[in-house]
């Protein structure tokens, strides 16, 4: 019996630990936790392109419009160069390391077709960097025409976890459509030196 109850008083103490542990961690991670509305402002640096943002937890991937892709080579690296037009804004042409592929199942083969089954297309994936809210990531994202669509930026759940935001369905515009962080400002300015360099 006192065996028993030894065994039971350490099981108890483990027990008591780990709630602690939890207690202490879940706000930890929580305060880290950015509330997003569904519809968002970012600037693409170091083009400095603002645009209205998308937040989609259906998608796992980002899509940013793009027209006139092309690729080509500097030096033994694939490379494309596009271009975004924003509203009114003029076209802006952007040129980046080519990441590969992605494979995007298309809207008009959501339903299953037992003939000919599912239909995809790929997309060109480039890495940008992305400012919302006075925080700056680089998200990898895939390129392709969305000018018959509302929003030229759609961001998916892997950027949208790379942000740590937690999307509010109910509200759009929550936060800030300024970059002013002065080391967001510095790392544009560095990262503008590396796509010239490489120009």
């Amino acid at each position: 019996m006192m065996h028993i109850n030894k065994t039971l008083r350490y099981y108890v103490w483990m027990l008591t630990i780990a709630m602690a542990v939890l207690c202490f961690t879940l706000p930890s991670a929580a305060k880290n936790q950015i509330i997003s509305s569904w519809s968002e402002y970012g600037t693409l640096f170091p083009e400095n392109l603002k645009l209205k943002i998308k937040m989609d937890t259906g998608a796992y991937q980002s899509s940013l419009h793009a027209e006139d892709i092309v690729y080509f080579k500097k030096g033994d690296k694939d490379w494309v160069r596009f271009k975004v037009k924003v509203d009114e804004q003029e076209y802006q042409i952007f040129e980046r390391e080519h990441q590969g592929k992605a494979l995007i199942l298309k809207r008009t083969a959501e339903k299953s077709d037992a003939l000919n089954g599912p239909q995809y297309e790929h997309r060109p994936s480039v890495k940008m960097q992305l400012c919302i809210d006075n925080i700056s990531h680089e998200i990898t994202v895939n390129l392709t025409d969305r000018r018959h669509f509302d929003y030229p930026m759609l961001l998916g759940r892997t950027a949208l976890e790379r942000f740590n935001f937690i999307i509010d369905p109910s509200r759009t515009k929550l936060l800030s459509r300024n970059c002013t962080n002065k080391k967001i400002k510095a790392k544009a300015v560095a990262l503008q030196t590396t796509v010239t360099n490489h120009q």
